[in-house]
């Protein structure tokens, strides 16, 4: 069985990374519970924070609070000690809203009425063959009173 100090060395092979993902962690239980829904995953680029949100109706909401999450941002850094090397300069969201999968529903399954009415004649001598088209013609007659 692994070690956890492995699994966080293959996950985070930089140890800063690791104290960025908490912070980001902490800032994100840190707003309120209607934001926290709506965030999908946050990341750092450059000196941007990036804000992944779940639905493209969050992303007016979310940049009328960007003042509010810079203020708790701010304060993370002064009292939390994974936050405290994170340099960030501007806050950006964007969505990524994958509609839920539907199903396509099955075709029903077509049917068609017998149109034949089984008036056929038999012209063989095989009296084998002649007992096979017999009960062909009677399945054929019994299909059409359906």
């Amino acid at each position: 069985m692994k070690q956890p100090s492995k699994i966080f060395s293959h996950l985070f092979p930089n140890i800063q990374r690791f104290y960025e993902h908490k912070c980001f962690q902490k800032l994100l239980s840190l707003l309120p519970p209607s934001m926290q829904r709506q965030v999908h995953y946050i990341y750092k680029k450059g000196g941007t924070l990036y804000f992944v949100l779940t639905h493209p109706g969050f992303l007016m909401e979310f940049n009328y609070n960007k003042k509010h999450i810079n203020e708790v941002l701010n304060l993370l850094q002064k009292r939390f000690d994974a936050c405290k090397d994170i340099e960030i300069s501007q806050i950006k969201a964007y969505h990524k809203y994958t509609p839920p999968a539907v199903p396509p529903k099955p075709k029903p399954l077509q049917r068609y009425k017998e149109r034949a009415k089984g008036e056929f004649e038999i012209c063989t001598q095989n009296e084998e063959l002649r007992k096979l088209l017999e009960q062909i013609r009677q399945r054929i007659k019994s299909d059409a009173k359906k």
